[in-house]
């Protein structure tokens, strides 16, 4: 029996409206964290001349981010479990309707399951990561010119590094979720040791997988770092700036860096929910 592949756009269309919200407040949550440092910094400023006005205005951008931060949270709860058992439902139906095995259901109902916890809290870190790179940059270049081009050369090494770990990360997701397919069968087969040489080889891709995340990891700290320092000598080393502006450039470097350490993960978990569309479809 034939069936149209499970198409994950048209299983959240119902719930198109109440997504667009829960990312529209994380949007907005991460333009008051990249505020934080320029308020801040006019807030240090601000002080040491007896003004005021930097630190009520950082105040209510706190006041406002921890409110759009509780609704989100509460807001997102909600909506993703609804989306989750119905996307699992479906998914469980054009499985059966196909006549696949049962190990490979059950299996395919628990990757649904990744899909949505993508949408929830992979896709939101995404846009973080996105916009603190980017968002960060764009402040570098703001207070420093030079600040900004030694932010921006790092990433061409980076893009390289980054690129041959994905093409890493595809395989080992690949077999990663086809030893998770065949768990049931196994289990269902009594058989102690193809149980025992199931889960040592579920360790095996798991532990491969995080090796290589961990390296792309460390490879990005490191470009990062030398940006970092690059950045301290020239810009510090030579400057008469005000103590919130030096405050304000050392924390969007830092922002830069926190983005970029969570390139790896990201890439990750793109590959890893570009493989498991491909099974369920």
């Amino acid at each position: 029996m034939t069936t149209e592949p499970i198409d994950l756009k048209e299983l959240i269309r119902p719930y198109r409206s109440a997504i667009s919200l829960t990312y529209g407040l994380t949007f907005f949550e991460k333009i008051c964290l990249l505020a934080y440092p320029a308020l801040t910094g006019m807030t240090v400023d601000g002080i040491i001349k007896h003004h005021y006005t930097g630190l009520i205005l950082l105040i209510g951008t706190w006041l406002i981010h921890m409110a759009a931060l509780y609704f989100r949270q509460w807001y997102d709860t909600r909506t993703f479990t609804q989306i989750y058992a119905f996307v699992a439902n479906k998914v469980v139906v054009a499985q059966k309707s196909r006549g696949e095995d049962l190990s490979e259901i059950s299996a395919r109902a628990e990757l649904a399951r990744e899909i949505v916890d993508f949408f929830e809290h992979e896709l939101p870190f995404a846009a973080h990561t996105i916009l603190a790179i980017i968002g960060s940059l764009i402040m570098l270049y703001f207070y420093d010119t030079h600040s900004g081009i030694i932010a921006s050369v790092v990433l061409l090494p980076l893009l390289i590094g980054n690129l041959i770990f994905a093409k890493k990360s595809k395989r080992l997701n690949r077999g990663l979720n086809n030893q998770i397919e065949r768990e049931v069968r196994t289990l269902n087969s009594g058989s102690p040791f193809a149980v025992a040489r199931h889960f040592k080889l579920l360790g095996r891709w798991k532990v491969a997988l995080t090796d290589a995340e961990n390296t792309a990891w460390v490879f990005t700290e490191l470009a990062t770092l030398l940006a970092v320092l690059a950045i301290l000598l020239t810009f510090l080393g030579a400057t008469d700036a005000s103590a919130g502006t030096i405050f304000a450039i050392l924390s969007y470097a830092y922002d830069y860096l926190d983005g970029l350490d969570g390139v790896p993960s990201l890439i990750n978990q793109v590959v890893r929910l570009q493989d498991i569309q491909e099974r369920l479809s």
